[in-house]
């Protein structure tokens, strides 16, 4: 006597098990970003394979250990503060905050919490945290160089912009005026800023800018003629710094000072040496 039994269902779903297993597996060694499980005390009861690359800590150094010891000293609080407040929420996020690394550098973390301490296949809060670093520090410099141009606004005589590279948006200070004798809000745009170049300096002007972005160089002074309000053109010193975000040229801040006192004065000299 035989006897036969279907077991094809049983198969096909022994092999989405495996495929589902493998998937997870791939997705937690080779992804971006590291997931763990934590208790509502934040002790690690599981860590993805990845934390040696992301951290330089493998998952046998941090297993067992409390996720909240981990974090940057200045930002322990705030983060014990987020989680209190949103512990009771299905998911919440954890703004960016510092963690040292096995090289004792910093490393800025986004963290997206699932609470599954119900599921009693999870039994914890599932963290998906991702590497923030290049964007906060790209954050970090704009806020800078912001806080420079206010100061420099305030404290210095020249004429103080600042280029929206993506908008071609132009600000200016109050130099605007008082230098060349333009409002503020007279010329808002690049190409408003290009026509009052002399057409002679303006090629060169352009192409040093061009080949200051290509090169992804920040800072860059060049000098050239520029037309104030009175039909008149003076010579200006152009310093200014490229902010890039993400790899892509951002803004430009720069001072335009004036120096066409200097420049006649020099070519007075030189007359004077050849006479």
């Amino acid at each position: 006597m035989v006897l036969a039994i279907d077991v094809t269902k049983n198969i096909e779903a022994e092999k989405a098990l495996i495929n589902s297993e493998q998937r997870f597996k791939a997705l937690v060694q080779e992804g971006s970003d590291l997931i763990t499980i934590i208790d509502k005390a934040g002790n690690a009861q599981y860590i993805s394979p990845n934390s040696k690359t992301i951290l330089g800590l493998s998952e046998e150094l941090l297993a067992g250990k409390n996720a909240f010891e981990l974090i940057f000293y200045k930002d322990k609080q705030e983060v014990l503060n987020q989680v209190k407040q949103h512990i009771k929420k299905n998911s919440f996020k954890i703004n960016p905050y510092r963690f040292l690394n096995k090289n004792n550098e910093i490393q800025w973390f986004e963290t997206f919490v699932i609470n599954m301490t119900k599921d009693p296949a999870v039994g914890g809060m599932v963290c998906n945290s991702r590497d923030v670093t290049q964007r906060i520090e790209s954050e970090i410099i704009v806020k800078e160089s912001i806080e420079l141009y206010n100061l420099l606004s305030k404290a210095t005589s020249d004429t103080v912009y600042d280029w929206d590279l993506s908008s071609n948006l132009l600000k200016w200070n109050k130099g605007f005026n008082e230098n060349f004798g333009y409002n503020d809000g007279d010329f808002y745009t690049i190409n408003n800023w290009f026509n009052l170049i002399h057409p002679e300096d303006i090629k060169r002007v352009k192409n040093q800018i061009k080949a200051q972005i290509e090169n992804k160089r920040s800072r860059m002074q060049i000098e050239y003629r520029f037309l104030c309000a009175d039909g008149q053109y003076q010579f200006v010193l152009d310093r200014s710094f490229i902010i890039y975000k993400n790899g892509q040229s951002d803004r430009m801040i720069g001072s335009m000072q004036n120096i066409t006192d200097r420049i006649n004065l020099s070519r007075l000299l030189k007359n004077k040496t050849r006479h």
